[in-house]
Parts: C-alpha cells; sequence; structure tokens
C-alpha cells in the first residue's frame, strides 16, 4: 500500500500494490524507468525506485454492483516508477472554480510522483505523495 499524509495526521491510500510475475513480453525496469521520465519530464527530477506490481487505484474502484470502466486501474500488472524532485514542490489539490473564474486550490508539499505503466509501457495514470 503507499499512501500519503493528509490533514489531522490521517493517511490516504493512493495505491495498492500486490507481487506480481513481469511477463516475458513486459517492458524492462530500465525502459519504464525512461519512459516516465518523458512522462514526469520536469527539470531536476530522478528515478528513485521502480517495481512491477499488481495495482490498484482505490479511486477507480466502482460501488458494488457498478461495471469498471475498461481503462480502470484495477488489478493491473504494471510498472510503478518513483520519480522524485530533488526538493519537495508544491501541488495544488482540492481545487475548486469561485465565482471570479479563477481556482481556490489547497497546496500540499509533494517529493515523489508515482507513474504507472502497464506491461507494454503504455501510460496508465500517476498520483504523488
Amino acid at each position: 500500500m503507499l499512501s500519503r499524509q493528509v490533514q489531522g495526521g490521517h493517511r490516504a491510500v493512493l495505491m495498492y500494490l500486490q507481487p506480481a510475475e513481469q511477463p516475458t513480453d513486459a517492458i524492462s525496469q530500465a525502459q519504464a524507468e525512461a519512459d516516465a521520465l518523458v512522462i514526469d519530464n520536469a527539470p531536476g527530477l530522478r528515478v528513485t525506485g521502480a517495481v512491477f506490481a499488481t495495482v490498484t487505484l482505490p479511486s477507480e474502484v466502482p460501488p458494488a454492483g457498478v461495471v469498471p470502466n475498461p481503462s480502470a486501474v484495477i488489478d493491473l500488472p504494471a510498472w510503478v516508477v518513483t520519480v522524485s524532485a530533488p526538493a519537495p514542490v508544491l501541488m495544488p489539490v482540492g481545487c475548486k472554480a469561485t465565482s471570479t473564474g479563477s481556482g481556490a486550490c489547497q497546496y500540499v508539499e509533494a517529493s515523489s510522483n508515482y507513474v504507472i505503466l502497464d506491461a507494454s509501457g503504455a501510460f496508465r495514470g500517476s498520483t504523488f505523495s
């Protein structure tokens, strides 16, 4: 499980990771790391870890009885590549439209982004902590 500290000392679950065998036709770890840096390409970022796992994003699991979206990241064999900044950066979360048209956002410090690439190398999502 990968989680992020939120207000009040609670932890939000970002994704569940379960052990997975890497298929023989899957992209390599080196290719997943290189692809993640192309996707998340801000200056100064570096790969600080990568794991092949069965990934589920809790935010994409529908209520009981509802069929998940075909592109949902649920029990997906994938690379999760951690891309980190040299120092924490402010990331907007919970943005809401205001009457002036500008967004009112809450900001959190993030130090890592987690890029999810399926076994073929296709980008399937990302999250940060």
